[in-house]
Protein backbone atom coordinates (compact mmCIF):
# COMPACT_ATOMS: atom_id res chain seq x y z
CA UNK A 1 0.00 0.00 0.00
CA UNK A 2 1.63 3.17 -1.20
CA UNK A 3 2.26 5.38 2.00
CA UNK A 4 -0.74 8.69 2.81
CA UNK A 5 0.19 12.18 1.63
CA UNK A 6 -0.17 14.99 3.66
CA UNK A 7 -3.28 17.08 1.80
CA UNK A 8 -2.11 20.61 1.36
CA UNK A 9 -2.95 22.79 4.40
CA UNK A 10 -3.08 19.89 6.46
CA UNK A 11 -1.34 20.22 9.79
CA UNK A 12 2.22 19.30 10.49
CA UNK A 13 2.94 15.89 11.93
CA UNK A 14 3.10 16.11 15.95
CA UNK A 15 5.63 13.61 16.16
CA UNK A 16 8.86 15.68 14.20
CA UNK A 17 11.83 14.61 15.85
CA UNK A 18 14.86 16.97 16.32
CA UNK A 19 17.41 17.73 13.54
CA UNK A 20 20.94 17.16 14.65
CA UNK A 21 21.86 19.76 12.45
CA UNK A 22 19.92 22.45 13.66
CA UNK A 23 22.51 22.19 16.70
CA UNK A 24 24.99 24.12 14.37
CA UNK A 25 22.06 25.97 12.14
CA UNK A 26 20.49 27.70 15.03
CA UNK A 27 22.86 28.02 17.63
CA UNK A 28 21.00 24.95 20.17
CA UNK A 29 22.21 22.67 22.87
CA UNK A 30 20.88 19.35 23.57
CA UNK A 31 19.35 18.89 27.50
CA UNK A 32 17.87 15.83 27.29
CA UNK A 33 16.86 12.89 25.72
CA UNK A 34 15.54 9.25 25.90
CA UNK A 35 15.68 5.93 24.94
CA UNK A 36 13.60 4.92 22.09
CA UNK A 37 10.98 2.13 22.75
CA UNK A 38 13.43 -0.27 20.57
CA UNK A 39 16.36 0.65 22.51
CA UNK A 40 18.56 1.09 19.90
CA UNK A 41 18.82 4.65 19.49
CA UNK A 42 17.52 7.87 21.89
CA UNK A 43 14.78 10.65 20.95
CA UNK A 44 15.61 14.27 21.91
CA UNK A 45 13.28 15.39 24.28
CA UNK A 46 14.60 19.29 25.10
CA UNK A 47 17.25 21.56 23.66
CA UNK A 48 17.83 25.10 25.07
CA UNK A 49 19.44 28.21 22.95
CA UNK A 50 22.99 29.13 22.81
CA UNK A 51 22.50 32.79 22.72
CA UNK A 52 20.29 33.04 25.79
CA UNK A 53 22.99 30.90 28.06
CA UNK A 54 26.75 32.21 26.35
CA UNK A 55 25.46 35.88 25.65
CA UNK A 56 22.31 36.59 26.98
CA UNK A 57 19.11 38.28 25.16
CA UNK A 58 19.33 41.92 23.54
CA UNK A 59 18.44 44.88 25.54
CA UNK A 60 15.03 46.60 24.65
CA UNK A 61 13.89 50.39 25.42
CA UNK A 62 11.15 50.24 27.76
CA UNK A 63 10.72 53.60 27.32
CA UNK A 64 8.78 53.09 24.34
CA UNK A 65 5.28 53.24 24.45
CA UNK A 66 4.85 50.11 22.73
CA UNK A 67 6.81 47.97 25.86
CA UNK A 68 5.50 48.09 29.38
CA UNK A 69 8.65 45.48 31.11
CA UNK A 70 12.27 44.89 30.38
CA UNK A 71 12.77 41.77 28.31
CA UNK A 72 13.64 38.28 31.05
CA UNK A 73 16.70 36.65 31.07
CA UNK A 74 15.85 33.36 31.23
CA UNK A 75 17.21 30.79 28.80
CA UNK A 76 14.81 29.79 26.19
CA UNK A 77 13.91 25.85 26.18
CA UNK A 78 12.72 24.09 23.43
CA UNK A 79 10.43 20.83 24.63
CA UNK A 80 8.98 18.17 21.63
CA UNK A 81 8.73 16.29 20.00
CA UNK A 82 7.81 18.02 17.65
CA UNK A 83 10.28 20.54 17.15
CA UNK A 84 9.72 22.93 14.01
CA UNK A 85 12.56 24.93 12.93
CA UNK A 86 10.27 27.99 12.57
CA UNK A 87 10.11 28.25 16.07
CA UNK A 88 13.95 28.17 16.07
CA UNK A 89 14.67 31.54 14.05
CA UNK A 90 11.12 32.96 15.36
CA UNK A 91 12.91 33.10 18.72
CA UNK A 92 16.46 34.09 17.67
CA UNK A 93 14.95 36.84 14.98
CA UNK A 94 12.84 38.70 17.98
CA UNK A 95 15.05 38.07 21.22
CA UNK A 96 19.07 37.99 19.30
CA UNK A 97 18.18 39.48 15.98
CA UNK A 98 21.78 41.24 15.76
CA UNK A 99 24.03 38.28 16.85
CA UNK A 100 21.96 35.42 14.98
CA UNK A 101 22.84 37.52 11.72
CA UNK A 102 26.51 37.29 12.73
CA UNK A 103 26.27 33.95 13.39
CA UNK A 104 24.21 33.14 9.89
CA UNK A 105 27.28 34.83 8.23
CA UNK A 106 29.81 32.12 9.77
CA UNK A 107 31.30 28.97 8.13
CA UNK A 108 30.53 25.46 9.73
CA UNK A 109 33.50 25.76 11.93
CA UNK A 110 33.19 29.73 12.33
CA UNK A 111 29.66 29.10 14.26
CA UNK A 112 30.97 25.71 16.06
CA UNK A 113 33.76 28.88 17.95
CA UNK A 114 31.04 31.23 18.16
CA UNK A 115 30.15 30.50 21.93
CA UNK A 116 33.55 30.01 23.00
CA UNK A 117 33.02 31.11 26.79
CA UNK A 118 36.70 33.26 27.07
CA UNK A 119 35.67 34.94 24.18
CA UNK A 120 31.81 36.18 24.60
CA UNK A 121 32.78 36.99 28.21
CA UNK A 122 32.95 40.77 27.62
CA UNK A 123 30.09 41.02 25.38
CA UNK A 124 28.12 38.73 27.71
CA UNK A 125 28.94 42.01 30.73
CA UNK A 126 28.40 44.42 28.38
CA UNK A 127 24.81 42.90 27.69
CA UNK A 128 23.95 42.52 31.43
CA UNK A 129 25.45 46.13 32.67
CA UNK A 130 22.84 47.36 29.55
CA UNK A 131 19.86 44.98 29.82
CA UNK A 132 18.40 46.90 32.62
CA UNK A 133 19.34 50.78 32.72
CA UNK A 134 16.62 52.20 33.42
CA UNK A 135 16.29 54.09 36.37
CA UNK A 136 15.03 52.58 39.90
CA UNK A 137 12.96 55.26 42.25
CA UNK A 138 12.12 54.13 45.81
CA UNK A 139 9.83 56.50 48.01
CA UNK A 140 10.69 56.94 51.07
CA UNK A 141 9.41 58.65 53.93
CA UNK A 142 10.47 61.73 55.54
CA UNK A 143 11.43 60.57 58.85
CA UNK A 144 13.22 57.38 57.74
CA UNK A 145 15.59 59.98 55.79
CA UNK A 146 16.12 62.47 58.28
CA UNK A 147 15.78 60.95 61.49
CA UNK A 148 16.86 57.38 61.54
CA UNK A 149 19.35 57.70 58.08
CA UNK A 150 20.25 61.32 58.60
CA UNK A 151 20.72 61.39 62.84
CA UNK A 152 20.73 58.39 64.36
CA UNK A 153 23.24 56.64 61.83
CA UNK A 154 25.03 59.08 61.06
CA UNK A 155 28.10 60.81 63.25
CA UNK A 156 29.90 63.33 61.34
CA UNK A 157 33.75 63.69 62.12
CA UNK A 158 34.86 66.53 64.29
CA UNK A 159 36.33 69.19 62.72
CA UNK A 160 37.59 73.04 62.97
CA UNK A 161 34.11 74.13 62.27
CA UNK A 162 31.64 71.62 63.63
CA UNK A 163 28.39 73.01 62.31
CA UNK A 164 29.77 73.41 58.31
CA UNK A 165 31.42 69.80 58.70
CA UNK A 166 28.38 68.23 59.71
CA UNK A 167 25.93 69.72 57.21
CA UNK A 168 28.24 69.77 54.48
CA UNK A 169 29.02 65.68 55.04
CA UNK A 170 25.29 64.86 55.93
CA UNK A 171 24.18 66.32 52.38
CA UNK A 172 27.08 64.31 50.51
CA UNK A 173 25.61 61.00 52.32
CA UNK A 174 21.73 61.44 51.56
CA UNK A 175 22.60 63.11 48.27
CA UNK A 176 20.48 60.33 46.41
CA UNK A 177 17.27 61.03 48.10
CA UNK A 178 15.79 63.93 46.83
CA UNK A 179 12.65 66.06 48.28
CA UNK A 180 9.51 65.59 47.14
CA UNK A 181 6.49 68.85 47.37
CA UNK A 182 4.82 67.04 50.09
CA UNK A 183 8.43 66.60 52.32
CA UNK A 184 8.85 62.95 51.13
CA UNK A 185 11.43 61.69 49.59
CA UNK A 186 12.54 59.41 46.68
CA UNK A 187 16.18 57.89 45.50
CA UNK A 188 16.65 57.30 42.64
CA UNK A 189 19.39 55.48 41.09
CA UNK A 190 20.66 55.69 37.37
CA UNK A 191 22.71 52.94 37.12
CA UNK A 192 20.81 49.80 38.54
CA UNK A 193 23.50 47.55 37.11
CA UNK A 194 25.79 49.01 39.42
CA UNK A 195 23.57 49.29 42.29
CA UNK A 196 23.00 45.69 42.19
CA UNK A 197 26.49 44.76 41.68
CA UNK A 198 27.54 47.03 45.14
CA UNK A 199 24.90 45.51 46.92
CA UNK A 200 26.04 41.79 46.25
CA UNK A 201 29.45 42.74 46.86
CA UNK A 202 28.38 44.37 50.50
CA UNK A 203 26.11 41.49 51.28
CA UNK A 204 28.62 39.07 51.60
CA UNK A 205 30.88 41.15 53.55
CA UNK A 206 33.15 43.33 51.55
CA UNK A 207 33.70 46.88 53.16
CA UNK A 208 32.64 49.92 51.40
CA UNK A 209 36.33 50.95 50.04
CA UNK A 210 36.77 46.74 49.35
CA UNK A 211 33.53 47.08 46.98
CA UNK A 212 34.51 50.20 45.08
CA UNK A 213 37.92 48.17 45.04
CA UNK A 214 37.05 45.09 43.69
CA UNK A 215 34.47 47.16 40.59
CA UNK A 216 37.24 49.46 39.48
CA UNK A 217 38.99 46.28 39.05
CA UNK A 218 36.25 44.52 37.06
CA UNK A 219 36.69 48.44 35.08
CA UNK A 220 39.74 47.84 34.03
CA UNK A 221 39.86 43.94 32.90
CA UNK A 222 36.28 44.53 30.99
CA UNK A 223 36.96 48.20 29.81
CA UNK A 224 33.08 48.72 30.60
CA UNK A 225 33.23 52.43 31.45
CA UNK A 226 29.73 52.20 33.10
CA UNK A 227 31.89 50.67 36.79
CA UNK A 228 33.82 53.68 36.81
CA UNK A 229 33.16 56.77 39.13
CA UNK A 230 32.37 54.56 42.03
CA UNK A 231 34.66 55.29 45.36
CA UNK A 232 33.61 54.50 49.36
CA UNK A 233 31.66 57.26 49.70
CA UNK A 234 29.59 56.46 46.59
CA UNK A 235 29.28 52.76 47.83
CA UNK A 236 27.79 54.38 51.03
CA UNK A 237 25.42 56.57 49.22
CA UNK A 238 23.88 53.19 47.61
CA UNK A 239 23.65 51.14 51.07
CA UNK A 240 21.77 53.94 52.68
CA UNK A 241 19.31 53.88 49.66
CA UNK A 242 19.07 50.31 50.56
CA UNK A 243 18.46 50.40 54.42
CA UNK A 244 16.02 53.45 53.42
CA UNK A 245 13.71 51.75 51.12
CA UNK A 246 14.06 48.39 53.53
CA UNK A 247 13.02 49.99 56.56
CA UNK A 248 10.22 51.53 54.24
CA UNK A 249 8.63 48.36 53.38
CA UNK A 250 8.70 47.29 56.92
CA UNK A 251 7.33 50.59 57.87
CA UNK A 252 4.72 50.17 55.98
CA UNK A 253 4.05 46.38 57.18
CA UNK A 254 3.75 47.44 60.68
CA UNK A 255 1.82 50.27 59.96
CA UNK A 256 -1.03 48.23 58.13
CA UNK A 257 -4.45 47.93 60.23
CA UNK A 258 -4.26 43.91 59.76
CA UNK A 259 -0.82 43.67 61.12
CA UNK A 260 -2.32 44.35 64.60
CA UNK A 261 0.75 43.31 67.09
CA UNK A 262 4.41 42.43 66.95
CA UNK A 263 6.93 41.50 69.21
CA UNK A 264 10.54 43.10 69.49
CA UNK A 265 13.73 41.50 70.48
CA UNK A 266 17.17 43.59 71.63
CA UNK A 267 20.91 42.78 71.68
CA UNK A 268 23.91 45.19 72.01
CA UNK A 269 27.59 43.97 70.90
CA UNK A 270 30.34 46.19 69.80
CA UNK A 271 32.07 45.76 66.38
CA UNK A 272 34.90 47.41 65.60
CA UNK A 273 35.29 49.35 68.97
CA UNK A 274 31.49 50.83 68.10
CA UNK A 275 28.53 50.00 69.68
CA UNK A 276 25.27 48.98 68.00
CA UNK A 277 22.50 48.05 69.16
CA UNK A 278 20.60 45.13 67.38
CA UNK A 279 16.50 45.16 66.96
CA UNK A 280 14.24 42.18 65.33
CA UNK A 281 10.81 42.23 65.03
CA UNK A 282 8.40 39.27 65.06
CA UNK A 283 4.90 39.80 63.65
CA UNK A 284 1.98 37.79 61.39
CA UNK A 285 1.16 39.14 57.79
CA UNK A 286 -1.53 37.47 56.67
CA UNK A 287 -1.23 34.15 58.08
CA UNK A 288 2.57 34.36 57.91
CA UNK A 289 5.13 34.61 61.07
CA UNK A 290 7.92 36.73 60.14
CA UNK A 291 11.16 37.10 61.93
CA UNK A 292 13.12 39.74 60.42
CA UNK A 293 16.02 41.91 61.69
CA UNK A 294 14.22 45.16 61.54
CA UNK A 295 17.92 47.47 62.12
CA UNK A 296 21.04 47.45 63.66
CA UNK A 297 21.77 51.07 65.43
CA UNK A 298 24.76 52.54 66.01
CA UNK A 299 24.91 53.74 69.41
CA UNK A 300 26.94 56.53 70.66
CA UNK A 301 25.92 57.13 74.35
CA UNK A 302 26.61 55.08 77.48
CA UNK A 303 24.78 51.62 78.08
CA UNK A 304 22.49 53.01 80.40
CA UNK A 305 18.84 51.41 80.41
CA UNK A 306 17.63 54.85 79.98
CA UNK A 307 19.47 55.73 77.05
CA UNK A 308 18.85 52.61 74.99
CA UNK A 309 15.51 52.64 75.63
CA UNK A 310 14.96 56.71 74.31
CA UNK A 311 16.95 55.48 71.18
CA UNK A 312 14.16 52.62 70.73
CA UNK A 313 11.62 54.62 71.03
CA UNK A 314 13.13 57.37 68.65
CA UNK A 315 13.60 54.32 66.32
CA UNK A 316 9.90 52.86 66.86
CA UNK A 317 8.13 56.10 66.39
CA UNK A 318 9.44 57.18 63.16
CA UNK A 319 8.45 53.56 62.03
CA UNK A 320 5.16 52.49 63.05
CA UNK A 321 3.79 55.82 65.14
CA UNK A 322 1.14 53.11 66.84
CA UNK A 323 3.66 50.35 68.05
CA UNK A 324 2.71 51.18 71.67
CA UNK A 325 -0.98 49.77 70.70
CA UNK A 326 0.91 46.85 68.90
CA UNK A 327 3.86 46.05 71.08
CA UNK A 328 2.72 42.39 72.72
CA UNK A 329 6.15 41.11 74.08
CA UNK A 330 10.03 41.72 74.61
CA UNK A 331 12.99 39.77 74.45
CA UNK A 332 16.54 40.23 76.19
CA UNK A 333 19.12 38.88 77.29
CA UNK A 334 19.20 38.49 81.38
CA UNK A 335 21.89 41.95 81.57
CA UNK A 336 21.02 43.79 84.45
CA UNK A 337 20.98 47.23 82.70
CA UNK A 338 18.05 45.05 80.27
CA UNK A 339 16.03 43.36 83.26
CA UNK A 340 15.96 45.91 86.03
CA UNK A 341 12.85 45.86 87.66
CA UNK A 342 12.67 49.46 88.78
CA UNK A 343 14.36 51.10 86.01
CA UNK A 344 15.49 48.03 83.87
CA UNK A 345 15.01 48.32 79.76
CA UNK A 346 12.08 46.02 79.34
CA UNK A 347 10.43 47.46 82.23
CA UNK A 348 10.42 51.08 80.44
CA UNK A 349 9.13 49.64 77.35
CA UNK A 350 6.44 47.82 79.28
CA UNK A 351 5.49 50.59 80.44
CA UNK A 352 5.01 52.68 77.70
CA UNK A 353 2.75 49.70 76.02
CA UNK A 354 -0.86 49.89 76.26
CA UNK A 355 -1.44 46.51 77.14
CA UNK A 356 0.27 43.77 78.78
CA UNK A 357 3.51 42.85 77.48
CA UNK A 358 4.83 39.30 77.75
CA UNK A 359 8.94 39.63 78.88
CA UNK A 360 11.47 36.84 77.67
CA UNK A 361 14.89 36.72 78.75
CA UNK A 362 17.39 35.22 76.69
CA UNK A 363 17.92 31.22 78.01
CA UNK A 364 21.51 30.90 77.09
CA UNK A 365 22.41 33.94 78.98
CA UNK A 366 20.19 32.59 82.48
CA UNK A 367 22.53 29.25 82.21
CA UNK A 368 25.64 31.67 81.99
CA UNK A 369 24.69 33.63 84.94
CA UNK A 370 24.12 29.80 86.83
CA UNK A 371 27.54 29.08 85.69
CA UNK A 372 28.78 32.22 86.70
CA UNK A 373 27.29 31.99 90.36
CA UNK A 374 27.93 28.33 90.67
CA UNK A 375 31.46 29.06 89.84
CA UNK A 376 32.17 32.00 92.15
CA UNK A 377 31.22 30.34 94.84
CA UNK A 378 34.14 27.53 94.81
CA UNK A 379 37.10 28.86 97.00
CA UNK A 380 34.97 32.26 96.82
CA UNK A 381 35.97 33.47 93.93
CA UNK A 382 39.50 32.55 93.73
CA UNK A 383 39.77 29.61 91.58
CA UNK A 384 38.15 31.23 88.59
CA UNK A 385 40.57 34.24 89.32
CA UNK A 386 43.34 32.09 88.99
CA UNK A 387 42.22 29.65 86.20
CA UNK A 388 41.42 32.81 84.25
CA UNK A 389 45.02 34.79 84.98
CA UNK A 390 46.56 31.26 84.32
CA UNK A 391 45.28 30.76 80.91
CA UNK A 392 45.65 34.13 79.68
CA UNK A 393 49.13 33.46 80.21
CA UNK A 394 49.25 30.32 78.49
CA UNK A 395 47.43 31.63 75.35
CA UNK A 396 51.10 33.93 75.35
CA UNK A 397 53.33 31.38 74.94
CA UNK A 398 54.50 30.74 71.86
CA UNK A 399 56.89 27.86 72.66
CA UNK A 400 54.72 25.91 74.67
CA UNK A 401 51.84 25.98 71.79
CA UNK A 402 54.15 24.59 69.25
CA UNK A 403 55.53 21.87 71.85
CA UNK A 404 51.74 20.93 72.20
CA UNK A 405 50.54 21.68 68.56
CA UNK A 406 47.65 23.89 69.96
CA UNK A 407 46.61 26.44 71.79
CA UNK A 408 44.59 27.38 75.14
CA UNK A 409 40.58 28.41 74.19
CA UNK A 410 40.25 32.02 74.58
CA UNK A 411 38.62 33.26 78.13
CA UNK A 412 35.48 35.17 76.77
CA UNK A 413 32.56 37.12 78.75
CA UNK A 414 30.09 33.85 78.65
CA UNK A 415 30.90 31.81 81.64
CA UNK A 416 29.52 28.57 79.69
CA UNK A 417 33.08 28.64 77.75
CA UNK A 418 34.77 27.74 81.21
CA UNK A 419 33.88 24.06 80.71
CA UNK A 420 36.10 23.99 77.54
CA UNK A 421 39.10 25.89 79.15
CA UNK A 422 38.78 23.41 82.50
CA UNK A 423 38.57 20.27 79.92
CA UNK A 424 41.85 21.57 77.91
CA UNK A 425 43.42 22.13 81.14
CA UNK A 426 43.07 18.65 82.31
CA UNK A 427 43.69 16.91 79.04
CA UNK A 428 47.17 18.47 79.36
CA UNK A 429 47.99 18.49 82.87
CA UNK A 430 50.98 16.51 82.91
CA UNK A 431 52.78 18.57 79.79
CA UNK A 432 51.56 21.95 81.76
CA UNK A 433 52.36 20.58 85.58
CA UNK A 434 56.18 19.82 83.56
CA UNK A 435 56.38 23.06 82.18
CA UNK A 436 55.40 24.90 84.99
CA UNK A 437 58.13 23.26 86.82
CA UNK A 438 61.10 23.85 84.90
CA UNK A 439 59.78 27.69 84.59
Amino acid sequence: MPPQLRKKGAAPSRSTPFNKAHLVTFGMEITQSLMSSTGNSSVVTSVRCLFCKRIGREAVDVDNNSRKCLRTTNVKIFEGPPFRKENFANHLKSQHADDFEKYSSLSTEGKKKFFDVNKRTQDSIKRYLNASQTALCFPVSKDIVEVIIGDMFFKPKLGENDEWTKSITKANALKLFNVQPDGSYVARISNPALYDLVLKHTSVGLSFRQTSAVISHHKDAFGNAQLGGLNDHEVGKMVRVNVGSNLQVLSDVLNDDEVWAFSLAGDASTHHDTSFFDVRIRTCVRGVLFNVHLVCVPFFERHTAANIFNMVCKLLDHICSRWRHKLVSVSTDDENTMTRWLDGFVTLMAQQAVYEVVRIWCPPHQIDLVIKDATCKISDDTFSKITHTFTIHLRKQKNLQLQMGNKCPKDTSRWAHFQAQLEWLLQRRVQLIEWVEKR
